[in-house]
């Protein structure tokens, strides 16, 4: 949800030479591999798997959707006409920036007799996927051969575990992270919310509309007044037009002295809404996200 400048900063924890990256080619199971696809000359790489794991050559919990909290990710595949000793390698793409951010490269040899293998992409100590879409482009002595895409969302709870919010006066709902306190009698926001461990706070600020307002007007407008010398946000770091609940919505990462801010408005029904997270800067990694599942779970009044 970033540009590939400030993706390049937030993103320091994807190790440009990771220990966990590695590529294993396996031999002799040429029996249990599809086959690889026809009308195509040179090496063929194919069955690309995202998984959670691999073992005794084949993915482990194959899927294309993790939670930020799993580490190491692996990508699986087939591959035919790879001569041995020739290189292969994987690039791994971050899709939420624009252009989409290079995180990582891992680079093998290929064996002799191999016909399947894996990448895989190790995270440092305490550090989280963002959420968002990646995509992973293998290839074999530089030319592309093949790609695979997965997708990083936090776990959904059973609608039972959740403990929804509605607004007392506004009427709206959304979904609190959890362990953080509520006080919806600041001013001038309609909601504060903080953590009970560590720094940061996150805002909820509400008004009845007429008519629909155009969110990127707004928050260039919001910009004005807000960002820039003697503000607490000092400038602006990012910015993006997408979609939330199939509304428009526009969300921008903000710096001030010593802290990064994530800012999403969304009109919603009758009301309009600015959700603002302020966190450290070395915890705004973590927030960040928090501020996200927050957006999601907005739901105007019923």
């Amino acid at each position: 949800m970033r540009n590939c400048s400030r993706q390049a900063a937030t993103f320091t924890h994807f190790k440009r030479t990771p220990v966990g990256i590695a590529l294993v080619m396996l031999m002799g199971s040429a029996g249990h591999s599809t086959p690889a696809p026809l009308g195509q000359a040179g090496p063929r790489i194919f069955d690309v798997t995202p998984a959670h794991g691999v073992a005794d050559g084949q993915p482990v919990q194959p899927g294309d959707v993790f939670t930020p909290d799993d580490n190491p990710i692996y990508v699986w595949f087939r591959q035919a006409d790879c001569p041995a000793g020739a290189t292969m390698t994987s690039d791994w793409f971050y899709l939420g920036a624009q252009p989409p951010l290079h995180i990582s490269q891992g680079r093998a040899t290929v064996g002799a007799a191999a016909d399947s293998g894996q990448f895989n992409l190790e995270l440092g100590p305490g550090k989280r996927w963002p959420l968002g879409n990646y995509r992973v482009e293998l290839r074999v002595n530089g030319a592309l051969a093949a790609e695979g895409r997965f997708r990083v969302a936090e776990r959904e709870m059973p609608p039972a575990a959740r403990a929804v919010y509605t607004h007392p006066r506004a009427g709206y709902e959304f979904t609190p992270p959890t362990g953080w306190t509520l006080d919806d009698s600041a001013s001038p926001a309609d909601v504060q919310m903080k953590p009970t461990d560590g720094d940061g706070l996150i805002e909820v600020a509400s008004g009845a509309v007429s008519a629909r307002l155009d969110p990127v007007s707004y928050a260039a407008g919001w910009e004005s007044r807000a960002v820039g010398p003697g503000q607490l946000l000092l400038a602006k770091r990012a910015g993006r037009a997408f979609s939330l609940n199939g509304e428009m919505a526009y969300e921008g990462v903000y710096e001030g002295r010593g802290v990064l801010a994530k800012v999403v408005f969304v009109g919603l029904g009758s009301r309009f809404y600015v959700l603002t997270g302020v966190f450290p800067l070395d915890s705004f990694e973590r927030g960040e996200p928090i501020v996200d599942q927050v957006a999601l779970s907005l739901r105007g009044p019923r």
